[in-house]
């Protein structure tokens, strides 16, 4: 949205059209002459980097735990000056700037890559003229700002650029074949503009629409967003979205079980994984499942003192994948009238990619699950849990040794 590098322009070069306003003061004003709060217009993707400050390291995935403070603290100066904001956030890539969204796209891509060799060379996270925002980062802060409570837009326009890897598809890309039907672009099928590897970005690709595994068929948007039939339609849309994420062998655990809804999320996307990416291994799970259930993951001030002895680019790798994942789950969940409530869904509840690279490299160097919990018995049963439903029916399904309350022992695996 906007003029590309307009203001950084006017700063440099007509430094007297740039002026500081008080903007407590001004609408003090406005209140007086109108009795009313002014309302402010926020450029979401805009504000991105002055978030996601320079004090934040991002080569790990994103401190999104630190970043939700930020973002609260920046929406609390406004309420407290009696400003109503409203973010405006692009939406899809209008025709006439689509080369240039391409041509930004494959920079992007260009710049990935030169950060991943720094990363190999160096083991340390590159200078910030290499910075890219954590995956996904702008997506999220539209349901962050959704979680809380904020009003946003989304308009028309190009848009962001974020720190996307060229790495394994954790969502299906399905050919007509799947519905054995010629696929109908408006009908079964969509037009998508997605880069990866060897795509020149000269046409969209044509993906077709999976049918969902749910007891009578797929249900429509109106049943999902609408329907008023209690705790009947609440099962329908959670069963739709455990569809949609290709999880449904899981409902029925989730039901029984009922583990904590901010876990839920996290839990789908690593089930998702395993099946699908034959590279990962289970400790590598282990290290994702250790950081969201060890006691100082809620700390803000312990994670911001966390020092990280290297920087790999496997766990920079599957951070990338695994945050892709949870964007794309909490839009299906979207589509499906939020059977996980927005706030239960948002990383900073169950992720945090310096603590995930830092039990990542432990358990690399063959820490056993206890270690990886440290040692912390509450920690070391929610483990347990969580890892039946992400390894549910999977090849590691079959590798569990022991009980949960045998394998706390602290043996590696």
């Amino acid at each position: 949205m906007g003029v590309r590098g307009l203001q950084t322009y006017l700063e440099r070069h007509c430094p007297e059209a740039c002026g500081k306003v008080n903007l407590t003061e001004l609408a003090r004003q406005y209140y007086r002459q109108h009795g009313t709060r002014p309302v402010m217009v926020v450029d979401g993707l805009g504000c991105l980097r002055k978030l996601y400050n320079r004090e934040l390291p991002w080569v790990y995935g994103g401190q999104w735990r630190e970043y939700f403070k930020e973002l609260r603290h920046f929406l609390h100066s406004f309420r407290t000056a009696d400003i109503d904001l409203v973010f405006i956030f692009d939406g899809v890539v209008e025709k006439s700037k689509r080369a240039e969204w391409a041509k930004r796209r494959q920079q992007s891509a260009r710049d990935v890559i030169t950060v991943f060799n720094h990363i190999k060379k160096h083991g340390t996270q590159p200078s910030d003229d290499l910075f890219q925002m954590p995956v996904s980062l702008g997506t999220l802060t539209r349901f962050a700002l959704k979680s809380l409570e904020q009003n946003c837009r989304q308009m028309s326009g190009d848009e962001e650029i974020t720190f996307e890897v060229d790495v394994e598809e954790i969502r299906p890309r399905v050919d007509a074949k799947v519905l054995h039907v010629r696929p109908v672009v408006g009908k079964n099928a969509v037009k998508e503009w997605c880069p990866y590897r060897g795509n020149p970005l000269t046409r969209p690709d044509v993906v077709t629409a999976l049918p969902l595994d749910v007891p009578g068929g797929t249900p429509s948007l109106a049943m999902l967003w609408f329907s008023t039939d209690g705790p009947r339609a609440q099962h329908l849309r959670l069963h739709t979205f455990f569809a949609c994420m290709d999880s449904v062998g899981l409902l029925e655990g989730v039901l029984r079980v009922e583990p904590e809804p901010c876990y839920i999320i996290m839990c789908l996307v690593l089930h998702y994984m395993v099946k699908h990416m034959l590279t990962l291994q289970e400790w590598e799970v282990d290290a994702f499942l250790a950081q969201a259930v060890v006691p100082f993951a809620q700390d803000v001030g312990w994670l911001r003192g966390l020092k990280v002895p290297r920087v790999a680019p496997r766990p920079v790798h599957l951070a990338a994948v695994f945050l892709k994942g949870v964007s794309y789950a909490l839009l299906a969940d979207c589509a499906c009238g939020w059977p996980i409530t927005v706030q239960d869904g948002m990383p900073w509840n169950y992720f945090d990619g310096k603590l995930f690279h830092y039990k990542y490299l432990m358990a690399q160097g063959g820490a056993d699950v206890r270690a990886l919990c440290d040692h912390d018995d509450t920690a070391l049963q929610l483990f347990w849990t969580l890892k039946k439903f992400v390894t549910f029916g999977t090849r590691l399904d079959q590798k569990r040794r022991q009980i949960p309350h045998q394998q706390g022992t602290g043996s590696n695996y």
